[in-house]
């Protein structure tokens, strides 16, 4: 990544793509291993220990960049849900360090990152849940949905966490997805219209795995 700067993009994504590509070549361990080495980056550097948010901007120490270190990310909150699911899953066992994160991770963003007003999910906050970019990414909202699949096999969450899905679902049929042309809106403003006229070619990396993720839990 670019230091100092954002860790977003190829960065971000490498523990997931780590799981689908390196999972089909190497040992299932070497894929654990990647897990283990970005589950201790997360704890130890990307994680606020007292607001129990997660960063997007560091310096080249890995501390919070001056300028942006503030801007939190609702959709990564919810991305990292899905991956440590996934680390648990192939580490064959629990976590009550990471169970806890999950769901602070999780009331975060139903506290703060969902418009409770118009639907959604907004694409930039600050830790305390302010607003710095109320425009909503259609990645945040398949993310966000993906969590909810998670969180829905947790008992004390599993009303919470359906209702949000068929909140988003909702809003993901009605503003996003075109279903007729297999085409959507990338990016929509608060009150839910269009403002973008281009479709990345990246994002339905997101879209179709969220998709089959969510199938079975919440096929009901």
């Amino acid at each position: 990544w670019d230091v100092p700067g954002r860790l977003g993009g190829d960065f971000w994504d490498f523990p997931r793509n780590s799981w689908k590509c390196f999972g089909s070549m190497f040992e299932p361990f070497i894929v654990f291993l990647f897990f283990v080495f970005f589950v201790a980056l997360f704890f130890d550097r990307f994680l606020d220990s007292k607001t129990k948010t997660l960063g997007e901007f560091f310096d080249e120490n890995l501390g919070y960049c001056a300028q942006n270190g503030h801007k939190i990310e609702a959709g990564h909150h919810a991305e990292w849900i899905w991956l440590f699911e996934k680390y648990q899953s192939i580490r064959g066992q629990t976590s009550k360090r990471i169970e806890t994160i999950m769901l602070k991770l999780f009331d975060w963003v139903i506290t703060h990152g969902i418009d409770q007003t118009h639907g959604g999910v907004y694409n930039v906050q600050n830790p305390s849940g302010h607003i710095i970019d109320s425009d909503k990414r259609i990645w945040c909202q398949f993310e966000t949905l993906r969590a909810c699949a998670v969180m829905s096999r947790h008992n004390e969450y599993k009303q919470k966490a359906n209702e949000l899905a068929d909140q988003l679902i909702n809003t993901i049929e009605k503003h996003y997805i075109d279903v007729k042309t297999g085409t959507w809106n990338e990016i929509i403003n608060q009150k839910l219209s269009p403002i973008s006229d281009y479709v990345p070619a990246t994002t339905p990396y997101h879209i179709y795995p969220a998709l089959k993720d969510c199938e079975n839990t919440l096929s009901n």
